[in-house]
């Protein structure tokens, strides 16, 4: 799948799961849902942490280590371990996780991943093309569920302030 639809999906997963109460799972979710192509580095992820990611293309390539279950569970690891330093909730490892396992999902949806790397048995559930037809439909409804999710979330904070408004004398 295209970064535009691996960032889309997780939003909108982000959104319904945790909508605008928790905005920080909903980052993570989305953060998540970029960081397995840190081992590509002409990636949106990749561009950025190119430090990472050329090393992680030489050494074991693209959709291996981090399109894999143990690639999750590290990634998750590391960042709570970081996040204790920062005083960080455990919604932003386990956000970053969900997101990384949507991603895998988008990716064996396009392709072929290593889910159980290092065991080289690639995963595919169908091989939609990157930037095909079915990767924009799928693009443009997840964005449109996280705006709704979005709206819907942001109409019920409305209310609710609202509501606290009016009942006071």
């Amino acid at each position: 799948m295209s970064g535009k639809t691996h960032a889309a999906v997780a939003a909108a997963v982000g959104v319904w799961t945790g909508g605008m109460s928790a905005p920080a799972w909903t980052l993570a979710v989305v953060l998540g849902g970029m960081l397995p192509d840190v081992d590509e580095p002409w990636s949106a992820i990749g561009r950025r942490l190119w430090w990472l990611a050329w090393p992680l293309k030489l050494l074991v390539g693209h959709r291996t280590l981090s399109h894999s279950i143990l690639g999750v569970i590290g990634a998750g690891t590391v960042i709570w371990f970081i996040g204790l330093h920062h005083g960080w909730t455990r919604e932003i490892p386990l956000g970053i996780m969900l997101g990384m396992l949507i991603h895998i999902l988008l990716d064996a949806l396009s392709g072929s991943v290593m889910v159980w790397w290092p065991r080289p048995t690639r995963v595919s559930v169908a091989r939609w093309p990157v930037f095909g037809w079915q990767d924009r439909i799928l693009c443009g409804l997840a964005g449109f569920a996280a705006i709704v999710g979005l709206g819907l979330a942001g109409h019920q904070d409305l209310g609710s302030t609202l509501s606290g408004l009016l009942a006071r004398p």
